[in-house]
């Protein structure tokens, strides 16, 4: 069965599935959605959780002994599937479309994507586990829904806001969902419930940080070295998770990947950065560069964007600051060695 996100309280209200995969273009949303399952399936007892983090090279055995294995302390257990990549194996897929004839009494299964790619709905083990379990698909806000979506974001903070207010946000965010509900939350933080006052939401934004993660593909794409630095630091200082960083940075690779297969498919490069959700800022850099960075390039900046991501999940022995701040600096140097016009 396939649903929307919207659906989701709906539908756990009265079913409890025993395989549920999420995807979506939207991270926020994904995440979000993933809690949700998580408080749903925890109060039918499914308190024991392993996380099984999927790459090229893991070992597809792993996840129907977690399956099949519960230890003499657990009753139920939650395993979470991470695929890291959508082009599985031909052993990986088997391993999902078989766990739609395993004994899944004890056990509930959620999978999430890291990347969608449509071409995945119509995989074996997609349509496989979509007749037996449950597939939820995030939606992405766009534009004209995000000032919505940001009321009631507030709603719950019992903050009220007028539409100045509204507008400002979404001005500042520029279509970034991640960035939007950073700053909800600095509200919350900073400001008292009720009605919001215009200048004061002015005043908590501009005060709480000189940088947040919208920035930092801003300063790559206008290949200024020195900001990026400054802004992967300050946010570092600040405490700001390393994977929503890396999900900054790789944001922008994929939006830009995404911009060249649509122009090799026979789009127009304004009709592919239209088509792609490009805003603000982005919208003036990324016609610059789609010219000038080919496939390859991209394919090795997604490598290293995988690598970062395993330093920051510690499977490899290095620092993810470091990590990060090397592959934004490598990013550049691509771009810098085109010969870009200046962004001026």
């Amino acid at each position: 069965m396939r649903i929307k996100s919207n659906q989701i309280s709906n539908y756990f209200s009265n079913n409890i599935p025993k395989i549920c995969v999420t995807y979506g273009y939207e991270l926020l949303i994904n995440l979000e959605i993933n809690q949700k399952i998580r408080n749903y399936v925890k109060k039918h007892g499914y308190n024991n959780r392993v996380i099984l983090f999927v790459d090229q090279n893991f070992d597809w055995t792993e996840l129907e002994s977690q399956v099949l294995n519960l230890s003499l302390f657990e009753s139920k257990k939650l395993i979470e599937i991470r695929l890291q990549n959508n082009k599985l194996t031909k052993f990986g897929s088997t391993a999902l479309e078989k766990l739609t004839s395993l004994d899944l009494s004890n056990v509930f299964i959620l999978i999430t994507l890291s990347t969608f790619d449509r071409k995945i709905l119509a995989s074996p083990w997609y349509k496989a586990i979509e007749k037996k379990g449950l597939m939820v698909e995030s939606k992405p806000i766009d534009r004209f829904m995000l000032p919505e979506w940001i009321t009631e974001k507030l709603a719950k903070q019992k903050q009220i806001a007028s539409k100045e207010i509204i507008q400002l946000i979404v001005d500042r965010v520029e279509g970034n969902l991640m960035a939007a509900s950073q700053e909800i939350k600095k509200i919350g933080l900073l400001l008292p419930q009720g009605t919001l006052e215009f200048d004061d939401v002015v005043k908590s934004l501009k005060n709480v940080s000189r940088y947040d993660i919208s920035d930092i593909g801003h300063a790559i794409l206008d290949r200024d070295r020195e900001r990026f630095v400054k802004i992967v630091n300050t946010l570092h200082i600040e405490g700001q998770a390393p994977s929503l960083i890396l999900w900054a940075i790789m944001q922008e690779i994929r939006v830009l990947l995404l911009i060249k297969i649509k122009i090799e498919e026979g789009s127009s490069a304004a009709k592919a950065i239209a088509d792609s959700r490009v805003w603000g800022v982005r919208k003036k850099l990324l016609p610059r560069i789609v010219f000038l960075t080919n496939k390859p390039e991209i394919i090795k900046i997604m490598n290293k964007g995988h690598q970062t991501d395993l330093t920051i999940k510690g499977l490899i022995k290095e620092d993810p600051w470091c990590s990060i701040t090397n592959l934004g600096l490598f990013i550049i140097g691509i771009i810098d060695r085109k010969t870009l016009p200046s962004s001026a």
